[in-house]
């Protein structure tokens, strides 16, 4: 039932971001984008701060209490923030905090660059898109085997 939590969190991050930026596009007022992205790394510091003040107890603690999930929703969260954030800012061509969107997406425009017959400003556009989502997901592949390098190292 905690886990429950975590597709909750996410999509409440995004509906805080459909605040600041969707909402206020449909009424033509300018988005608020920079509020979303100080609260982020904001939240992300609280986190910080308080892992290393041992308000999460104790992460070599084997059975999982309330202040475990209390941190991982904070975390989908500011994934749903941040990834409806960006996904809004670039009108749906960037995903940043998953990898099936990305991959999809990777997928879908190599197609459309390879066999599509777009051309001029539309194919540029799609081609920068696609090496944003590339860099992206090789950053998360990165990410991931160093996070499992230096966990097993500095335990």
């Amino acid at each position: 039932l905690e886990m429950i939590g975590v597709p909750i969190a996410f999509i409440s991050g995004a509906f805080l971001n459909g605040c600041f930026t969707s909402v206020r596009l449909e009424k033509k007022l300018n988005p608020l984008y920079d509020y979303v992205l100080f609260i982020i790394p904001a939240i992300l510091f609280m986190l910080f701060l308080g892992g290393t003040l041992g308000w999460f107890g104790d992460f070599h603690a084997e059975d999982l209490v309330w202040h475990d999930f209390f941190y991982l929703y904070l975390l989908a969260f500011c994934c749903g923030l941040q990834n409806a954030c960006i996904a809004v800012l670039t009108r749906g061509q960037i995903r940043t905090t998953h990898l099936t969107g990305i991959a999809t997406d990777i997928g879908t425009d190599l197609a459309r660059t390879l066999f599509g017959g777009i051309q001029g400003h539309e194919l540029s556009l799609t081609r920068k898109t696609n090496f944003t989502r590339v860099s992206t997901f090789v950053g998360f592949t990165i990410g991931s085997m160093l996070s499992v390098v230096l966990t097993h190292h500095y335990q």
